[in-house]
């Protein structure tokens, strides 16, 4: 749910820069690109998906927010922070809950019981680390200026050996 919210502001965020004709990312060409149809429609396109995880997190905030018994590690003003906060709260409170849940998965981790069942622990415990740390995980290019790959990112990470795998989480943790 706070993944999800995080990805609403961040959205808002982008869209009110796009909205003002805000360059930033610094694109040499701006004035002609906000006059382009390309950027109206990502500008559409990008108001669709606002609206979508818009919903998306609702729905999730309404069956949360409608639990008898949270979380009792939940702050006492974490769904104030997640539906009124500024952006800045939202992030803290984002990063702040998934550092929680890695300390979870490790100690779940520790009483895995295979070593499929472990590499489960392990790959969902990298995904956590790349969230909390998106911009340091994932640039938008790459030294040869080629898009960043999702799919080959996972895909490698999925082929890894069990150790290369942990260490690899053992190592990411270390930084957050």
């Amino acid at each position: 749910m706070i993944l999800a919210k995080n990805l609403v502001v961040n959205i808002r965020a982008l869209l009110k820069n796009l909205n003002a004709n805000y360059n930033m990312f610094k694109l040499d060409e701006w004035d002609y690109y906000v006059k382009s149809k390309e950027y109206k429609s990502i500008v559409n396109y990008l108001t669709n998906e606002c609206d979508m995880f818009d919903a998306y997190y609702k729905c999730m905030y309404d069956r949360v927010t409608a639990l008898k018994n949270p979380n009792p590690k939940l702050k006492s003003n974490f769904f104030a922070v997640i539906e009124k906060g500024s952006d800045d709260n939202v992030e803290a409170l984002c990063n702040e809950v998934l550092r929680e849940y890695t300390e979870e998965l490790l100690e779940a981790l520790k009483k895995s019981k295979s070593a499929d069942e472990a590499r489960i622990y392990w790959l969902h415990l990298d995904q956590v680390a790349d969230s909390i740390k998106l911009d340091e995980c994932f640039s938008f290019e790459d030294s040869n200026n080629k898009q960043f790959n999702f799919g080959r990112y996972y895909e490698e990470v999925k082929s890894l050996e069990l150790e290369k795998l942990s260490t690899r989480v053992k190592s990411k943790l270390k930084c957050i």
